[in-house]
């Protein structure tokens, strides 16, 4: 996808898809036909805190998803055909948030190495078939080690 990219306009309905995605944060605007009308793409912020450790910091992410929906929304002729938003991210990575809606900690990212020795323990323990049906994943090893992460 080309950062920026615009087509011509549509003058009917509008949805926005805002995809938070481990390298980019994309968004387009979609008329009624499938049809893209304008889109734009920004490199996802990402944080290394220590080596093997990849996170997804809230404020960043927010910042950069806001862009991306602002920068669409510059090129349409009427913000007011805008009608919804479908929102997808980053594969099993969240945001823990607390009672006041604030975030509590960043998104673990799911190629995050950071419990690699507890994954590999449970995996010792009860075996890589079960860790992988409790983990609800069916190949991707790393992807357990953060939910492993996500969940303690």
């Amino acid at each position: 996808m080309q950062a920026n990219r615009t087509l011509p306009m549509s003058s009917r309905n509008l949805v926005f898809g805002l995809d938070v995605g481990t390298t980019n944060i994309k968004c387009l605007a979609v008329d009624e036909s499938g049809a893209i009308v304008a889109e734009a793409a920004l490199p996802t912020p990402v944080s290394d805190p220590r080596p093997g450790w990849t996170d997804f910091e809230p404020g960043p992410i927010w910042q950069a998803a806001c862009r991306a929906i602002q920068l669409v929304v510059s090129k349409l002729a009427s913000r007011d055909s805008v009608k919804g938003i479908a929102v997808g991210s980053v594969a099993e990575s969240l945001v823990p948030v607390g009672s006041d809606g604030q975030p509590l900690a960043s998104a673990i990212a799911w190629f995050d190495t950071r419990t690699t020795t507890q994954y590999d323990s449970l995996c010792e323990r009860i075996g890589y078939r079960l860790a992988m049906s409790k983990s609800i994943k069916t190949s991707l090893s790393s992807c357990s080690r953060s939910t492993i992460a996500c969940t303690r």
